[in-house]
């Protein structure tokens, strides 16, 4: 359980994900998930090339509004350092939260098709 407060009284999410280490395997988890589900823009805080492998099962980022060069960085404490500079550019910047919603409802369609599609074919098999 979580409280969907603190995502409508926010503007967008900082998802720390489970894996950082660039050796670490990809994997969505509740914590990417969770700010999907509740439409919320994020800076992804997680292995290189995150974003790029979301971007590649149909979901959508925000480099279009801020700064993501940070997914191609290798070097965790270096790809660290470019994310606090992207919140940083989010704050001092002006952000075109119309367009982050339109993205972040995107991925909350695309998170729902996924999610159908495996239970059909769950159900398939059994």
């Amino acid at each position: 359980p979580f409280d969907h407060t603190l995502y409508e009284n926010t503007k967008y999410s900082i998802v720390a994900e489970t894996h950082c280490n660039q050796y670490d395997p990809f994997m969505i988890t509740e914590k990417t998930a969770r700010a999907i589900i509740n439409k919320d823009p994020f800076v992804m805080a997680s292995t290189p090339r995150f974003l790029e492998k979301l971007r590649a099962r149909e979901y959508e980022t925000f480099s279009d509004l801020w700064p993501e060069d940070y997914d191609k960085e290798h070097d965790t404490e270096q790809r660290m350092q470019m994310i606090a500079d992207t919140v940083k550019y989010i704050y001092n910047n002006p952000i075109d939260w119309v367009r982050a919603y339109t993205i972040s409802q995107h991925n909350y369609h695309r998170l729902h098709r996924r999610y159908d599609n495996a239970v059909k074919r769950l159900v398939e098999i059994l």
